[in-house]
């Protein structure tokens, strides 16, 4: 065998080794990705004294949120996957909860609330520092090898993957249902919280977030508005789901606004008030302008009809 034979020969097999091995690996890189990066950012605290209110303020919640909606999303298919969603719920949690007494309590300075108000959130926010030192400490958040980290690592490890072509597939149908379970649920504009306002808000965060994390699998087009997605089998899609802009803008459009409301409610609730219609009238409109033009539907069927295009399905 000449030697150019044989380096064509063994560059093939270099070229099918990694095609192989690459199977299956976008969404363990994810979730790997995310968990180094929390790693990263607690790291820090293993050297000096735990600034919780640093902490609260910094990037990690975002990265805790990335990981717990994957792990939500994905844990149908990998049980396993529910372990790392508990793990780092309780921690984005925890920091939420003090974010929250810290938001609440400048909220009531700036509206200049009487001293016994402004005691009462000095308290809340020390209690939530205390309750956050402690579960960092409690449940080993900074013991990278045997704790919270090397364990949902560990979890990552041992899944069995299916290749990502499938995932692609069971990715678009289960944010698509749930997209769908959004739209059904029969929300009501005239409360804040207890399925209202904040709850739907919640929702609209987590299809950011898993869209924003799965930017292998989905994105947006600029095409118009009614004409469909680009789904992967078209060469222009880059093998992904591209979703209409014009939905996308929307559905981002439901976050940021219901977000603001939802943040002056927050505040008006530290100064022992309730949010009132005023303040909830623009969710009010723009709820009914979703509904209307059946976004969330639109929505869904996109990444039905991703999914459909790569299954062969009508």
């Amino acid at each position: 065998m000449t030697k150019q034979v044989l380096q064509t020969v063994l560059g093939f097999i270099l070229v099918l080794a990694f095609s192989i091995d690459s199977l299956g690996q976008i969404l363990p890189t994810k979730f790997n990705s995310t968990l180094e990066k929390i790693k990263i950012e607690l790291e820090k605290y293993k050297s000096k004294e735990i600034d919780t209110i640093e902490l609260s303020q910094g990037g990690v919640r975002q990265l805790l949120f990335t990981s717990q909606t994957l792990a939500q999303l994905y844990s149908e298919k990998y049980p396993e996957l529910q372990s790392v969603r508990r793990s780092t719920k309780r921690l984005e949690d925890s920091i939420g909860g003090l974010r929250k007494t810290i938001e609440q309590l400048d909220f009531a300075k700036v509206k200049g609330a009487n001293q016994s108000v402004l005691e009462k959130l000095e308290d809340d926010k020390t209690f939530a520092k205390k309750n956050l030192e402690d579960l960092i400490e409690n449940d080993n958040y900074l013991d990278f090898k045997d704790g919270q980290i090397g364990q949902m690592l560990d979890v990552i490890a041992a899944i069995k993957w299916s290749d990502d072509s499938q995932e692609k597939i069971d990715s678009f149908k289960m944010i698509a249902g749930q997209i769908t379970r959004v739209d059904q649920t029969p929300w009501d504009m005239t409360r804040l919280e207890g399925q209202g306002v904040h709850d739907l808000r919640k929702e609209m965060r987590w299809y950011k977030l898993q869209v924003g994390a799965m930017s292998d699998f989905i994105g947006t087009h600029q095409n118009s508005c009614g004409a469909g997605p680009l789904t992967p089998v078209m060469a222009e899609s880059g093998g992904r789901c591209l979703i209409s802009s014009c939905l996308q803008d929307k559905m981002s459009e439901v976050y940021d606004v219901f977000g603001a409301i939802k943040d002056e409610g927050e505040g008006q609730d530290g100064l022992g008030q309730h949010a009132d219609q005023t303040l909830l009238k623009p969710a009010q409109d723009l709820y009914a302008e979703i509904k209307t033009k059946e976004i969330f539907k639109s929505v869904s069927a996109e990444l039905n009809q991703c999914a459909n295009a790569l299954t062969g399905a009508e």
